[in-house]
């Protein structure tokens, strides 16, 4: 081969590594885009979980009062 062939089949080689290169950097965005995105959907799912966690304890807090209020209401 002469070195015009082996200097464009170099810079081809370099073009394909450069492409490689440029599609991992992209899955790995991709991948890291992803993870945030459902690290927020899981924040969002704690959060409400609390929420409704709370109000249960809210309402149960709430059922125990009214029945010891007719109790002693009864008696």
């Amino acid at each position: 081969m002469d070195s015009n062939k082996i200097d464009k089949m170099k810079t081809l080689q370099e073009a394909v590594d450069n492409l490689e290169g440029l599609m991992m950097r992209l899955k790995l965005k991709m991948e890291i885009n992803n993870l945030k995105n459902m690290k927020e959907r899981l924040i969002k799912l704690m959060k409400q979980e609390k929420e409704e966690k709370e109000d249960n304890e809210h309402k149960e807090r709430m059922t125990q009062w009214n029945e010891k209020l007719e109790e002693e209401e009864e008696n």
